[in-house]
């Protein structure tokens, strides 16, 4: 194979051949140096005929500062000329340009498009780049370190931590491991350990570096025993909490041998215990030192007392007060005491209990009383004979070591017993002679009784006669008045109240009566005229009469001593009744008298009449119309009578009268020749008056219920003379207001329901004289509803072969309607005001000359001219048959969109796959920190699907919490309502929530998985979609279809899903890390050892509503586990996952379907076999994080 290679020497004389793409020259090669120099300008010409060739999918490394420059050597595949005669330009995957080649770190793991120009030929070429970081931390500072056994080991306290940077500022995580390895006797140090150090910057390069460090070897004669414990410094009892299990405290309290944290010196205990009283104690611990390399050995006592002091505590001292009552007919009551809410820290005890009845002294512990209390076989106190009112209830507790204390609560005895009242049966009360008695509320008792004591008597009366209000509440007396002799007795209410305020009543009847009758004077006897009123008591008198009580005066008149004409006397009697009907009368005479004669002469007759009205009331006699005159007095009975003959619209006129009248006297009146003065009067009666309307003739609105409305359309008239129930009524309507009658009917009643638009009404009203009135005005039904658009929101249209279209905004309507206005009849515009009805589009509104999209608004007007609005989007596409447009050849669609968790943050390296269904090519590209994703320069009119894909970071947000929510969800304790979450939780994809997803969700966070089995680690669903039932969530598309390409598209976007995470804590992208240490999270454990087990548990403080706990436990050691057993936590062996114990590792995962409360104490306790160091058993993060979640998650 020959190979050719081309490069121009500068006019330095030297040439630089880059062989690229990695070759290897084998063979002879010949090189031809073409130099061709401008004399006198020192410029190597360049030459245009020689092509340009970039290489593709360069992957580039940042360097030491934390960028680079892309040269054109780097893109080029054969590079003829200098650096200096190229251009490089970059572009990101949006389509910006860069400001220079330089590239930092903000452009990390992103693909550029690098485009490299020979200047002057007007040639070029183009290829990508990825940036890529690959230069590891740099480490300083590792350095080695000699300790001695007591010393620290956390980095930076005594051992020097190594410092690590990063070029390009990211942060650093680093980790440590450990290897420590006991020397032997001979050698200088106890210890040696190997720390490797690891540090990985933010695109996972990494550096290492080791230290040594030597432990010192420890000295047994240099050991410190710990201090006694007696005396002043012995313990109390109850201050001892950690203890071991013969009851001694540990000696994490009483302290250890201390200079002895050496593999080389080793220490034993044994304690010898000695019972004092309860669980007091005496401790001689012996303590034994070896030191294994030089056989030393040293020994010593430790003395421990424990003792009991303090005396038992009650709780809640005096705070309670206790209730009871009195025993029936008793006045003393009877208490079962409830047991005192004692607590002694050591040592068990007893108490007796006593009363004493609460005195000023405040010293419920003095002269207590212990008689009258008993105990029944359970230990239960009963107090007998307790006295009213309230006493202290007196505890005495006595614990095993004799210390003594007392405390009290309280009880009231309350008498709940009402007393028995006991009523007189029937009582009488006479009113003095002022109308007025008194009845106190004892005088009604009749041996009332109580258990206790009597207190007081009150009375009331039922109700009340007396305007006295205070009647009717009880108090010390009553009182009666003149108003109770009416009614047959009055009923009062006793009430006896005890001491204690317990009351009961009884009821009585009580008569009142007044027995005192009336006195009466009559006036003196008189003379009156005929003329006179014979009951106007001012000229006749009138009689007084006085009582205890109300007295009515009255008269009856004796009539039969007077004449016809009421001429001669009357005899008056006077009569006073008391309320009790007892009465007293008198007598009085009353004398009548006359004068003046009755004649024609009398009478004034009335003469002819022209009166305004209609009707014959119009001409009463007592109006205008008028009546005979006598001249009379009133001892003559003048009768005056009349007949009308009537005459209606005679000479235009309402109506014509003809009134006889006749007078006589008939004092005078013989029936036998009877006689009467005649006398005849004409009376006419007219009107010109028409109706007036008495209601509003204004214009009135109603609103349109769909395309009519009802409306209330009245009138009413008066009329000077015609009754308003007499006047003709009619209406007409002239609907629209065209002039046209189109509704008319008698009546004044129009309302109805009309069609919405403005009309006219006139009512008119007629009167019996034929005058008729009118009213008229307009009403609107107004129709203020907007049409309701219903549009085509896309449509798709073609322009003609000039490249022309005229769109009207009818094309975009579907089915618009209106409740009042034909649908035929609704106008469609593209602006508010209507006018715009089309618009015209040419090729200048297509740029690409392909395709176009034209957002537009499109209007619905009803008749009303009220309307509505719809978004519509015009697709307006060149005629592929005549290609009227002028393609744009350089322009090409963008496909892009954005991958947003359901908390709208950006996912980040989702693989996006577009597969060109129409030559089946595919195109990969992945999201960056904000989820977006582009692909630039597809070809239009072709068929693509889009494909996001995802399935690595399995544990990222799944955790032991999500376990809780999921059971919880299957039990029905708690509602899952995003029908993302359900997606979530179906673990296995097997389109249904189970007891299956728990079962391998929980291997995924143990490691016990390292994928999910049956489910990628997210899914991804179209951020259109939407799901019709939260509950039938499963069958949804995955990818998105775009059947032809005519205009970018840049919104295909879609919810990623992260499997199995609940609570939303997957993290979607990521801009650093954290530093974390190897002792992320400790706790803290002790071990036991028996007949070569080890015992190893695990404890921790109190904790509350604890629902779930995972961790990682690393034991830094080859471990033989015999059992896991839960002590607090109750443990399954599915909650723990053993596979990597040949690492020294195992994993746990609990939780509980609700939240418990942990006391301090063990969690769990893990048996082994054989001896194991326990300093190196430690709580990581390393496979499953050491996290713990109370009930609120």
């Amino acid at each position: 194979m020959k190979n050719k290679i081309q490069r121009k020497i500068s006019n330095t004389g030297e040439m630089k051949i880059n062989i690229l793409n990695n070759l290897t020259i084998k063979g002879r090669w010949l090189l031809t140096c073409l130099m061709m120099l401008i004399w006198g300008a020192g410029i190597a010409q360049v030459d245009c005929n020689l092509g340009l060739a970039c290489n593709d999918g360069i992957q580039v490394s940042l360097e030491d500062m934390c960028d680079v420059t892309i040269t054109a050597e780097m893109i080029l595949e054969n590079m003829d000329f200098m650096e200096s005669d190229y251009e490089v330009t970059l572009t990101d995957g949006n389509g910006v340009v860069l400001p220079s080649n330089v590239v930092d770190g903000s452009y990390i793991g992103q693909t550029l498009t690098a485009s490299v120009e020979l200047l002057g030929c007007n040639n070029s070429c183009w290829g990508r780049i990825t940036i890529e970081d690959k230069l590891p931390p740099v480490v300083t500072n590792c350095m080695d370190a000699i300790i001695d056994c007591d010393d620290s080991r956390v980095p930076g306290v005594v051992i020097p931590a190594p410092v690590f940077t990063d070029g390009c500022d990211g942060i650093i995580q680093a980790d440590y491991v450990d290897v420590a390895v006991d020397q032997l006797c001979q050698n200088m140090f106890a210890e040696v350990i190997t720390r490797t150090w690891t540090a990985t910057d933010a695109s996972g390069n990494t550096a290492t570096c080791v230290q040594t460090i030597s432990v010192n070897r420890g000295d047994v004669m240099n050991t410190v025993f710990p201090m006694d414990f007696d005396g002043m410094n012995a313990f109390e009892c109850g201050d001892v909490t950690d203890t071991l299990d013969n009851g001694a405290p540990s000696p994490d309290v009483t302290g250890y041998p201390t200079g002895l944290d050496c593999p080389n010196i080793q220490y034993v205990f044994e304690d010898l215990i000695f019972p004092i009283c309860g669980n007091s104690k005496k401790v001689l611990r012996i303590w034994s030192v070896f030191d294994w390399c030089t056989a030393q050995d040293t020994m010593d006592q430790q003395i421990i007392k424990i003792l009991d002091t303090r005396a038992p505590v009650c709780e809640s001292a005096g705070e309670i007060l206790y209730e009871t009552t009195t025993e029936p007919g008793l006045c003393t009551g009877t208490f079962t005491v409830p047991a005192p809410n004692v607590t002694d820290e050591c040592s068990d005890y007893s108490y007796i209990v006593g009363y004493k009845p609460i005195d000023d002294s405040g010293d419920p512990f003095t002269d207590v009383n212990y008689f009258n209390a008993t105990i029944d076989q359970n230990g239960i106190y009963t107090l007998y004979e307790l006295p009213i009112d309230t006493s202290w209830i007196v505890y005495t507790i006595t614990d095993d070591c004799g210390n003594v204390s007392q405390c009290y609560n309280r009880v009231v005895v309350k008498d709940d017993e009402a007393p028995i009242a006991i009523c007189e049966g029937f009582t009488v009360v006479t009113l003095d002679n002022l109308g007025h008695a008194e009845l106190f509320a004892e005088s009604i008792d009749d041996g009332s009784w109580d258990n206790c004591q009597i207190d007081r008597f009150e009375i009331k009366r039922n109700d009340s006669h007396c305007s006295r209000p205070q009647d009717l509440q009880f108090g010390e007396l009553v009182e009666f008045c003149c108003d109770d002799t009416e009614v047959d007795y009055i009923m009062v209410t006793l009430r006896v109240y005890d001491k204690y305020d317990n009351f009961n009543d009884c009821r009585v009847r009580v008569k009142v009566q007044d027995k005192i009758p009336p006195e009466i004077d009559c006036p003196s006897d008189v003379e009156i005229n005929c003329t006179e009123d014979k009951d106007n008591l001012s000229l006749t008198g009138t009689a007084t009469a006085t009582d205890a009580c109300d007295v009515n005066v009255d008269y009856t008149d004796n009539l039969n001593n007077l004449n016809s004409c009421g001429i001669g006397y009357i005899i008056r009697t006077w009569t006073a009744t008391d309320q009790q009907g007892m009465t007293a009368q008198c007598t009085q005479r009353i004398d009548v008298i006359t004068e003046f004669p009755f004649d024609e002469n009398s009478i004034v007759w009335p003469g002819p009449k022209t009166l305004p009205g209609c009707k014959a009331i119009d001409a009463d006699p007592d109006g205008l119309a008028g009546r005979p005159m006598v001249m009379a007095d009133e001892c003559k009975e003048i009768a005056i009578a009349y007949e009308d003959q009537s005459f209606y619209g005679v000479d235009g006129k309402c109506l014509k009268i003809i009134r006889t009248w006749r007078v006589t006297d008939w004092c005078t009146f013989d029936p036998s020749d009877p006689f009467y003065y005649y006398h005849t009067q004409q009376i006419i009666l007219e009107n010109k008056n028409a109706p007036e309307f008495i209601t509003d003739c204004i214009d009135r609105t109603a609103i349109a219920t769909g395309c009519e409305g009802y409306i209330e359309l009245g009138a009413v008239a008066t009329d000077d003379c015609t009754d308003e129930s007499d006047l003709k009524y009619r209406w007409e309507i002239d609907e629209d207001n065209d002039g046209d009658i189109d509704f008319q009917a008698n009546g004044n009643n129009a309302s109805g329901i009309y069609k919405a638009g403005i009309h006219k009404i006139t009512f008119y009203a007629k009167d019996a004289c034929g005058n008729e009135g009118e009213c008229t005005y307009f009403f609107s039904i107004l129709d203020d509803k907007a049409p309701t658009p219903i549009c085509y929101g896309e449509v798709v249209w073609v322009l003609d072969n000039l490249g022309q279209a005229t769109i009207w905004a009818s094309d975009f309507d579907l089915k618009s309607t209106d409740g009042c206005s034909s649908d035929e009849n609704l106008h469609f515009a593209f602006n508010e005001s209507g006018t715009a009805t089309s618009l015209d589009f040419d090729c200048f509104n297509v740029p690409n000359g392909i395709a176009a999209e034209i957002p537009l608004k499109m209007y619905v007007f009803d008749e009303s001219g009220n309307h509505s609005y719809c978004d519509v989007v015009l697709i307006l596409q060149d005629s592929p048959n005549s290609d009227a447009c002028e393609n744009d050849n350089s322009a090409q669609a963008n496909i892009a969109g954005r991958i947003l968790n359901e908390t709208f943050e950006g996912l980040t390296q989702v693989e996006v796959e577009l597969e060109n269904m129409s030559v089946q090519d595919h195109l990969m590209n992945k999201t960056d920190d904000e989820g977006e994703y582009a692909f630039s320069n597809v070809e239009y009119y072709d068929t693509y699907h889009v494909n996001p894909y995802k399935n690595d970071d399995i544990t990222n947000g799944v955790s032991t919490l999500d376990l809780v929510l999921i059971q919880q969800y299957i039990l029905g304790m708690r509602e899952i309502n995003s029908p993302f979450k359900l997606i979530a939780a179906d673990v296995n994809g097997n389109k249904k929530i189970s007891a299956s997803d728990l079962i391998d969700l929980r291997k995924i966070i143990l490691g016990i998985y390292e994928e999910f089995p049956s489910n990628t680690s997210w899914r991804f669903i179209p951020s259109e979609y939407e799901f019709d039932n939260t509950e039938n969530t499963w069958d949804f598309p995955e990818d998105v279809k775009i059947d032809e390409l005519l205009i970018s598209e840049e919104d295909i976007d879609f919810v990623a899903i992260k499997t199995g995470d609940i609570n939303g804590t997957a993290t979607a992208n990521s801009r650093g890390t954290t530093t974390r240490s190897a002792n992320q999270l400790m706790i803290e454990t002790s071990m036991t050892k028996s007949a070569g087990i080890s015992y190893l548990e695990f404890y921790t403080h109190e904790v509350e509503d604890m629902i779930g706990l995972q961790f990682t436990l690393d034991f830094g050691q080859d471990v033989d586990i015999r059992s896991i057993a839960g002590i607090s936590l109750d443990l399954k062996d599915h909650h723990v996952n053993k596979q990597r114990l040949k690492e020294g590792l195992i994993t746990l995962s609990w939780n509980d379907i609700k939240s418990v409360n942990i006391a301090d104490g063990p969690l769990f306790k893990i048996s082994l076999n054989g001896d194991i160091d326990q300093s190196l058993v430690q709580l990581t993060s390393e496979v499953t994080p050491a996290l713990a979640y109370d009930g609120s998650g």
